[in-house]
């Protein structure tokens, strides 16, 4: 299970930079419709999470004793219904602007390295204690793992109906 879910946090975050490395600096930059982020405001909006998760794992710890380490997965499976829709954080709400597509998807790449060098040999069922998620509070490595894996796919199914959109090709 540890495995797995390895290879889908990994296999998402990867997905990610190539769906916004499909489409071009234009396309990347523009709003496909009413309330819409661009791919590249989703993207960096996931540059933030993930680059705020990999500064957790690399932070302080505490064995989990009071609850099973995958207690919290269940709840986390909200990411994965796709007609719920969400507001992000204001700490990681991107920036209205434009962004540089190619370099935002090379620091993806970059990221998805280093998360997974963060997992390193480290005990997955250990607490982390840097942050309290909203709702949710101090999570496991192996939350952390699954929240990576299931908001990053969320966020790609999002990538995948913008540039649908924006290349006239509804996904």
């Amino acid at each position: 299970m540890e495995a797995d879910i390895r290879i889908a946090a990994d296999a998402a975050i990867a997905e990610m930079a190539q769906l916004l490395a499909s489409c071009n600096q234009q396309q990347a930059n523009q709003v496909p419709f009413t309330g819409s982020w661009t791919a590249a405001q989703v993207t960096e909006h996931m540059r933030m999470s993930i680059s705020g998760c990999v500064e957790l794992l690399q932070g302080g710890t505490k064995p989990t004793t009071q609850r099973a380490p995958d207690e919290k997965v269940k709840d986390l499976a909200v990411f994965l219904d796709m007609d719920l829709k969400m507001q992000s954080p204001d700490f990681v709400r991107p920036e209205e602007k434009e962004y540089d597509k190619d370099a935002l998807a090379k620091e993806m790449e970059r990221l998805r390295r280093e998360f997974n060098g963060a997992l390193g040999g480290k005990d997955l069922t250990e607490t982390l204690t840097g942050f309290d998620f909203p709702f949710l509070g101090q999570m496991t490595r192996l939350e952390l793992v699954h929240f990576v894996a299931y908001h990053t796919q969320r966020h790609n199914n999002q990538l995948r109906r913008i540039i649908g959109r924006l290349k006239g090709v509804e996904a």
